[in-house]
């Protein structure tokens, strides 16, 4: 199927203007609506009434807010105008509560500056009589800048949030200082109440309560009013005890025949659920039924409920209608069948405000995501479905591997136990040794007969011992038995040696350590392929995020950046516009390079249709010049392997095998050795593992034929041709030298070879390599007659200018002048920088 390219049509100028202009006005409703609940959070607190009939919360929440004071004063004038009983006291109470405010804050520091200065235009609206008075300039107004100008007038948003930061930066004083504020101001509301009652005890108590009621009320709602999230358990009550006072404060306000406080307390515990998750749902649950009523707690915690575990299965839209419904039941249980309307109304309203709530913070999240480059720009949406495949690919590989990992554990369990042989076949052996000399003793009767018991007892004793211990010793022989038998000590000789062959048949016949062997070869290559995709393909958002801050500086524009990968890192700048660049390619490629701390190479283009996409990815800055040299000892078959090879992830290999033993069985072990380490490491799979595995292979053909010798030592040099580190790995094998000018760097490591032990862990020695550097590698039969390394260290000093092919033949020529001949093998490596 052929794929169709698209070209994007270029918006014209009026399709501009008037996406501009809905957003202008979609901003200013959005504005006007939060300004708005304010409003109506100021209403709520003033008119709510506590003990000894006081109202403190009004201007607690005046005094502890840090911004929106206008919308909340006017709710409190209006709350105090429609509800309280001296409405001008309290009207004068709340403008001198923030006007002590803005002097206060005035007073105690400087007014802190806005984080950005206000643009011209705005604040020559604010401040008039500070308008440059020559604000023309010589300069002509192009057409399009004076259609944005007008665009923006259609607006008065602009003007709106200059004169809420204004105001925002003016209400920000110490909180002590707000509550001091706010108890002078209950202090003087209670003043006229006190006088006015004829000093009372009752206005007394009022008095006392108000003032320090409001004074803690601000201390409390200042955390969370103050966007102070660093204290995070005081901001989560702070954020408690606003809800709680909200909750209550709309308990006496009835719209229709419920309290207004039964939409609020539903509304947020879902709201709560959905934003906080289910152990902050459950905690609001129970917060606005104490403020509302004890028993709508069971309500609003089965609505809770039910929401997560719908929201849980992605079925939030199904889960919020389930929620009222299942809550109506519960109160109508609780409250009669009365209820029922009221409380429907007011459920049916809080999920509905619930479900608007959820789809447009959705909507705006997806929008900003959108709009902002660091997140962009991060991933596209091709990108995106990509990275879900691969975790979907990740985690099922993950799982094969578990499995991997748990059989091989189980078949380890189960070789160990067949390994040693049964209780009962081990008193069969006993039983068997004793028979082939018991039947002419002269004691037969005795020991067989009266003494049947004791008899049976040393019988058990033997098969315990040989169970236990592998072996039989005179401990385990009674003092009369052993006195009365002369041919015990034949006895337990025989036992031991039946014991021992035994044990040999059933480890020759075990296959099942073989098949542990394997599972968990195959665990640890899924496992090192999967850590190194999470390498490799892993995207960097952070470092894509700072690519795209340095673009508009380079005279470029794109619609997305990706970056991903590790030790190879690679840049995809998709659609990006080339025209305009202000900078060249290698400029480019150096301030990248920079930016993700890594040598790359030039960009590369591609195009696909009329979309351009520009590609970085780390240089290579090595490559190898190698030569090697294998030398029978004798006409015959060599025993050693020599491999030089290197892999599609700029890894570069030197290998060396030696096998044990001589002749063909030696040089056929050495070969497999050296075939199969190529063979994985091309495939891309790691050392380590890939070395188990061999091990584990030569473990297998020593069970298949204990009799024949299947051993080899490793000598393995992996060199990164991206970075230049190198890492020397040796099992059983003869040192090595690093060649620097005229410096011999020897690098010699012990270790067993490979194919005798289970458990033969390679040893290995790390080296950073540079440009110049020749790197030696030998058998032992370079060395057989000259262990110290003498003449070889002196000759490779005088080397830095001779070729590797020359180095190699040297080497191989003064090692087959040896008495004692051996197999020779030498690789010669110079490494070399990348133009």
């Amino acid at each position: 199927m052929q794929g169709k390219s698209t070209t994007r049509k270029p918006e014209t100028l009026t399709e501009r203007l008037k996406k501009k202009t809905v957003a202008a006005r979609l901003s200013v409703l959005e504005h006007l609506l939060r300004e708005s609940l304010w409003l109506g959070a100021g209403f709520l607190f003033g008119q709510a009434s506590l003990v000894f009939e006081t109202n403190p919360l009004g201007v607690a929440l005046l005094c502890a807010a840090s911004g929106h004071i206008l919308p909340i004063a006017a709710g409190l004038i209006i709350s105090a105008w429609f509800v309280g009983t001296q409405p001008w006291l309290f009207t004068v109470t709340y403008l001198a509560a923030a006007l002590i405010r803005a002097i206060s804050s005035r007073l105690a520091e400087p007014h802190e500056p806005l984080r950005s200065p206000l643009p011209e235009r705005i604040r020559s609206k604010l401040y008039p009589e500070k308008a440059p008075k020559n604000a023309s300039t010589d300069k002509p107004e192009k057409y399009f800048s004076g259609l944005r100008g007008k665009l923006e007038e259609l607006s008065i948003l602009p003007f709106f949030r200059g004169l809420g930061q204004e105001l925002k930066g003016l209400f920000q004083e110490w909180v002590p200082l707000r509550m001091a504020s706010a108890a002078v101001c209950m202090l003087i509301v209670s003043l006229f109440r006190v006088i006015g009652g004829g000093f009372l005890y009752y206005d007394l108590f009022a008095a006392l309560f108000s003032v320090f009621t409001a004074a803690a009320a601000v201390m409390v709602y200042s955390v969370f009013l103050g966007d102070r999230k660093q204290f995070k358990v005081l901001y989560v009550l702070s954020a408690a005890a606003l809800l709680f006072s909200l909750i209550w404060s709309g308990d006496t306000i009835i719209l229709g025949k419920a309290p207004l406080s039964l939409f609020f307390a539903f509304f947020f515990s879902l709201f709560v659920a959905h934003r906080v998750g289910l152990p902050g749902g459950i905690a609001t649950a129970v917060l606005v039924g104490l403020a509302h009523d004890p028993m709508s707690i069971p309500a609003y915690l089965i609505a809770v409920l039910l929401y997560a575990l719908f929201r849980s299965r992605g079925r939030e839209t199904a889960g919020i209608p389930i929620a009222v419904f299942a809550a109506l039941g519960w109160s109508v249980y609780a409250h009669g069948i009365g209820s029922l309307l009221s409380v429907l109304f007011s459920f049916l309203a809080a999920g509905a405000a619930v479900t608007l709530i959820i789809r447009l913070s959705d909507q705006k999240e997806e929008k900003e995501k959108a709009a902002d480059p660091a997140a962009f720009r991060a991933a596209p949406a091709e990108l995106r479905r990509l990275s879900s495949r691969q975790v979907e690919t990740a985690d099922r590989l993950r799982g094969i591997s578990e499995a991997f990992s748990s059989l091989s554990e189980m078949f380890y369990h189960l070789s160990d136990r067949l390994h040693r042989p049964t209780t009962i076949d081990l008193r069969r052996l006993c039983d068997t040794s004793f028979d082939r000399f018991c039947p002419n003793c002269p004691h037969r009767t005795v020991c067989w007969g009266l003494e049947y018991a004791d008899t049976l007892e040393v019988l058990g004793a033997l098969a315990k011992s040989l169970h236990t211990h592998g072996t039989v010793t005179s401990k385990q022989i009674s003092p009369v038995l052993a006195r009365r038998c002369g041919s015990m000590n034949q006895i337990l000789a025989d036992i031991n040696r039946d014991c021992a062959r035994l044990t040999g048949e059933l480890l020759r016949d075990n296959r099942t350590e073989i098949f542990a062997m394997d599972y968990e070869a195959a665990a640890n290559i899924i496992n090192d392929a999967l850590e190194e995709d999470a390498q490799e393909y892993g995207t960097d958002s952070e470092l894509a995020s700072k690519i795209v801050e340095y673009l508009p500086s380079a005279g470029l524009s794109a619609q997305a950046v990706v970056v991903w990968g590790g030790r190879r890192r690679q840049v995809a700048i998709h659609d990006i516009d080339i025209d305009r660049a202000s900078v060249t390619a290698e400029t480019l490629r150096h301030d990248i390079s920079e930016l993700c701390k890594a040598e790359l190479s030039a960009p590369s283009f591609e195009v696909e249709g009329s979309v351009c996409t520009m590609v970085l990815q780390t240089r290579r800055r090595f490559f190898v010049v190698g030569a090697q040299k294998c030398v029978a000892a004798t006409e015959g078959v060599c025993g050693d392997a020599v491999t030089l090879f290197s892999t599609r992830k700029d890894y570069f290999y030197g290998l060396i095998n030696d096998g044990m033993g001589s002749g063909r069985d030696a040089a056929l072990t050495a070969n497999l050795c050296s075939v199969f380490l190529e063979k994985m490491l091309r495939a891309g799979n790691r050392t380590n593992t890939s070395l188990r595995m061999l091990n584990n292979l030569l473990l297998s053909r020593t069970h298949d034929n204990s009799a024949a010798e299947c051993s080899s030592t490793v000598d393995l040099l992996e060199l990164d041709l991206v970075s230049g580190n190198g890492v020397f790995i040796k099992n059983g094998a003869a040192p090595s030298f690093v060649v620097r000018g005229s410096a011999v760097h020897r690098v010699q490591i012990g270790s067993a070879p490979i194919g005798i032990l289970r458990a033969s862990a390679p040893q290995s020695c790390e080296y950073h390599f540079r440009a110049g550097d020749t790197v030696v590698m030998v058998s032992d039969g370079v060395l057989q007659e000259d262990a110290d390394a003498v003449w070889l260290t002196n000759f490779l000093g005088t080397t830095e200018e001779i070729d590797p092919e020359k180095i190699v033949a040297r080497i191989c020529a003064h090692a087959a002048k040896a008495e004692r001949r051996d197999d020779v093998s030498a690789i010669v490596l110079r490494i070399e920088a990348e133009e």
